[in-house]
């Protein structure tokens, strides 16, 4: 928990650079324009997670004694029953947590994989065959990303405010077309809006045949060679980070966090806590900010004067000592 909380208030700090959104002044940009947009979350993203596990295996597969053997894939498309009941809770919280984090504004996909990710680790009972292909480690997130989807458009359509960046642009689309969100999209402009809700229910079917169908294809790519996935990692990579902005600063970003994360790898942290840092950082900044202007600076009392407040703490303290007691009770 300890590093888990080091990584998260790093990316907190890196979460800070900018324009303050209340000054308008540059924060930690050290007179780099590009910085003044923010941390850019992809190259850093990329960098951590994909640049630092090519070091990381380089590494090992530098040492003589390691080597790669290439396995048939085998087994049923389908997970049998006893792996069903094995996951059935687990994709049922994740997909709760997917929703609810698919709700809030400026959240998305990223957040609710590693959120139901570290829940299903703390719930469960393998937790050392986490990161070695554990099938409740699969589950979770995949579980969270695709609810996060469902959930975006609650306040997406309801409210008119974007759960994430795709339904940012379908709001846009909207609102050209002359469809205000609110009331009226469900009762004037209803058979607009059930089409919409329907067509999400087909898609999610078809996704599922198509991914059925092509699962023992897709695995095939565990049979590259690592000489040969490297190289292309990191040339995909190096694309993917320059193509977001046309931009090289950002190919310099992920290089810099490549190597970030290799030395946090080393040590014993993980990147996980670091992004969540980055991407929550200035949501909770500004409303932090927020309610320090509406409390005249009295943040204590104005905290535990609400009680939406006093069980948000509830919750977040809950979080903190479950782990502890988890342990006590062995469960």
């Amino acid at each position: 928990m300890l590093k888990g909380i080091t990584g998260g208030v790093f990316g907190l700090i890196l979460g800070t650079v900018g324009i303050d959104a209340f000054t308008g002044n540059p924060r930690f940009t050290f007179g780099v324009t590009t910085l003044e947009s923010g941390m850019p979350l992809i190259p850093a993203m990329i960098g951590l997670f994909s640049i630092s596990q090519v070091l990381i295996q380089s590494e090992k597969r530098g040492h003589k004694d390691v080597k790669q053997v290439i396995q048939k894939v085998t087994g049923k498309v389908l997970p049998t029953l006893r792996e069903f009941k094995m996951i059935f809770i687990n994709i049922i919280r994740s997909s709760g947590i997917g929703t609810f984090v698919g709700m809030l504004p400026g959240t998305g996909g990223d957040i609710a994989s590693w959120i139901s990710y570290n829940e299903a680790k703390r719930f469960s009972k393998n937790k050392n065959e986490f990161g070695k292909g554990s099938i409740e480690g699969v589950a979770a997130p995949e579980a969270a990303n695709n609810a996060v989807t469902g959930g975006s458009l609650i306040p997406t359509l309801t409210l008119g405010i974007p759960g994430s960046a795709t339904t940012a642009i379908l709001l846009g689309g909207f609102m050209i077309q002359g469809l205000n969100p609110g009331r009226e999209l469900f009762t004037t402009h209803a058979n607009t809006t059930y089409s919409i809700i329907f067509g999400f229910i087909i898609a999610n079917i078809f996704v599922g045949i198509i991914g059925l169908l092509g699962a023992k294809y897709f695995v095939k790519i565990s049979n590259v060679s690592f000489k040969v996935l490297a190289p292309l990692i990191v040339v995909f990579s190096t694309v993917g980070a320059f193509a977001i902005r046309n931009n090289m600063f950002d190919v310099w970003i992920m290089v810099i966090f490549g190597l970030i994360g290799y030395l946090i790898r080393k040590t014993g942290f993980h990147p996980a806590p670091i992004i969540l840092g980055i991407i929550l950082g200035p949501i909770a900044e500004d409303g932090f900010r927020q309610a320090l202007i509406m409390s005249n600076g009295n943040m204590i009392t104005y905290i535990f004067s609400k009680p939406i407040s006093i069980a948000l703490v509830i919750l977040i303290l809950i979080a903190m000592v479950s782990p502890f007691f988890s342990k006590k009770v062995k469960l």
